[in-house]
């Protein structure tokens, strides 16, 4: 299995357009963050499965040369996780076919409502605008599901005013905007290889874990190796490097990771 990490960065991106680089080193390219979204691929089942659609999708396709999506799994409804819903067309395009989405009821719910075009049949003969074409599949927390025989177990996190899921796909899990987890859903990621978790910042945040709470995590779940996502202007690569524990490091977009 081979993990893409397409963007690590929290919902502005670094840098921001408001604040710029904050504390974060211009010159050093592993602060530029995307928003984030990792890419999986099953080398032995071919199976390429997409985790979020935020507004970078374009850019991030055509950096990482992703031209096969088999699934896309929504953690939550954020915009700066699914509002890159339209980029996918391209994939239609390339496939001839309706590509799968999953998440929560209230997630896909979210997804038709803005986006109800991209769940209509449509006659490519008769309509030369080409859009994107999804197929809805509702999960639920701790329920199995699979992707062309990839099987998959998504849980439940805590994201301050509402939930969103984590995902255990083989060794691999993905934690993104979380600031608690309970008991349950520590036991799907324990002993896991490898876990990319959301960490915003150096200090506590009302709705994303900080450092803190990521490294008293990292002592329960014992991963083989962790790396921080969904990370803000306050988090620079390079400081990160030198205070973390050797089985925890920042990511940056366009991070390969073998399992």
């Amino acid at each position: 299995m081979e993990i893409m990490v397409l963007g690590c960065g929290a919902a502005a991106g670094v840098p921001m357009v408001s604040r710029g680089w904050g504390s974060c080193n211009p010159s050093n390219f592993k602060n530029r963050r995307l928003r984030s979204s990792v890419y999986i691929l099953d080398k032995e089942k071919d199976v390429g499965i997409l985790i979020d659609s935020g507004p970078d999708l374009r850019e991030q396709l055509l950096s990482s040369k992703i031209r096969k999506i088999d699934g896309v799994l929504y953690t939550h409804l954020h915009a700066d996780h699914t509002d890159g819903v339209n980029e996918l067309r391209e994939i239609n395009r390339l496939t001839n076919e309706s590509i799968p989405i999953y998440g929560d009821k209230v997630t896909i719910e979210s997804i038709y409502n803005r986006f109800g075009y991209a769940f209509k049949e449509i006659d490519l003969k008769k309509e030369p605008l080409y859009h994107v074409i999804l197929k809805a599949n509702i999960i639920k927390e701790y329920k199995f599901f699979s992707v062309k025989g990839v099987e998959i177990k998504p849980f439940l996190q805590n994201h301050g005013f509402m939930n969103t899921l984590g995902f255990r796909i083989g060794d691999f899990g993905y934690s993104t905007d979380v600031v608690s987890l309970d008991s349950k859903a520590k036991e799907v990621l324990k002993d896991i290889k490898v876990w990319i978790v959301g960490c915003l910042s150096l200090k506590m945040h009302p709705t994303h874990a900080c450092l803190e709470q990521v490294i008293e995590w990292s002592k329960e779940i014992k991963a083989e190796k962790i790396y921080l996502t969904h990370m803000s202007i306050g988090m620079d690569y390079d400081y990160l490097c030198n205070i973390l524990p050797n089985n925890i490091c920042p990511a940056y977009d366009g991070l390969k990771i073998e399992i």
